[in-house]
């Protein structure tokens, strides 16, 4: 009942630790640096994305707000076999969501939350809430001039898991 005085929306808050001393785990346990993907568009054309270009260093690019990009998917797709949720949030996502927790420019990593917005509220730059929400590490590959990442879902019991 919305107009009843005593009714109100849930309130999601989450916290993440912001601690300079923080250990990478997820990517440096993962096999994606220097490997054998990435690099390349679509149409296998080199992406030229490479860090020197950048006066201000890897953490510009990564700057804390959040930014919003549009997702594309395969004319084939639908809500459970292409949803990188696994079809949890009910709907397909349209628009994915990065805002930079921690980063070290001398490492060249980064901690982030990625969401999944819901269509509605994508452009209003609202992060989405734990259950289309994702804790993601990221590396920068010199290389192969590509983000590296591994990303983890929020749990039900508030833990991070299903990498």
């Amino acid at each position: 009942m919305e107009s009843d005085d005593n009714y109100f929306e849930p309130i999601v808050i989450m916290g993440l630790s912001q601690n300079p001393m923080y250990q990478y785990q997820l990517v440096d346990n993962a096999n994606c640096l220097s490997g054998e993907r990435g690099g390349r568009d679509k149409n296998n054309i080199n992406i030229n994305l490479s860090l020197s270009k950048l006066d201000r260093g890897f953490c510009f690019i990564s700057d804390g707000r959040t930014s919003v990009y549009e997702l594309e998917y395969w004319s084939d797709c639908g809500i459970v076999n292409c949803n990188p949720l696994r079809g949890s949030i009910g709907h397909l996502p349209n628009w994915i969501a990065f805002r930079r927790v921690w980063c070290d420019q001398h490492s060249r990593k980064v901690q982030m939350l990625m969401g999944f917005p819901n269509p509605s509220t994508a452009m209003k730059f609202e992060f989405p809430g734990p259950n289309a929400t994702l804790i993601a590490e990221g590396a920068w590959d010199e290389k192969d001039n590509q983000l590296c990442g591994v990303a983890c879902r929020i749990l039900a019991d508030a833990s991070v898991g299903d990498c």
